[in-house]
């Protein structure tokens, strides 16, 4: 954006941190990350977007933004598309954590495949994070594989 908009046009990069399901009781007390990249009036967006819509503005940088969103939002979807192909999933006896699992599934679940793929592919830091933690869960598959002491 930077090489494609003259000098005089302000670039404030930004991105809700939620989507459609999040949002149907409104938006007041979301998430906005707002990424000021050249210009003076981030400010009154920000000013804006917190006074008129109720956002909570988180100040980042396009970098900062990618790796927390990598994680955020790469795993949250990762093991949502994962746990779908596990259908069906048990409605009765559950713990309050798998509900809320179940809750997150249900908040990406109807998303469009290309907002997975983006979060997926496009993220520059969402290979290490998805490479990071199958290397995890793979490590803890083969403890659990291991001997253990039944004394």
């Amino acid at each position: 954006m930077r090489e494609l908009l003259p000098e005089y046009v302000d670039i404030i990069a930004t991105h809700p941190l939620f989507g459609p399901q999040s949002a149907l009781q409104g938006v007041r007390d979301l998430k906005i990350a707002l990424c000021p990249i050249r210009g003076f009036t981030h400010r009154r967006v920000a000013a804006f977007l917190k006074g008129a819509l109720g956002l909570e503005v988180i100040w980042t940088t396009p970098e900062a933004h990618d790796r927390d969103a990598a994680l955020a939002q790469g795993l949250t979807h990762l093991i949502a598309k994962v746990l779908v192909k596990m259908e069906p999933l048990p409605d009765l006896i559950t713990t309050r954590s798998f509900e809320l699992l179940r809750e997150a599934v249900e908040m990406v679940r109807h998303d469009a495949p290309e907002v997975f793929d983006a979060i997926e592919r496009l993220n520059p830091y969402a290979l290490e994070v998805r490479r990071r933690f199958f290397d995890l869960a793979s490590a803890l598959d083969a403890e659990l594989h291991g001997p253990h002491d039944l004394t």
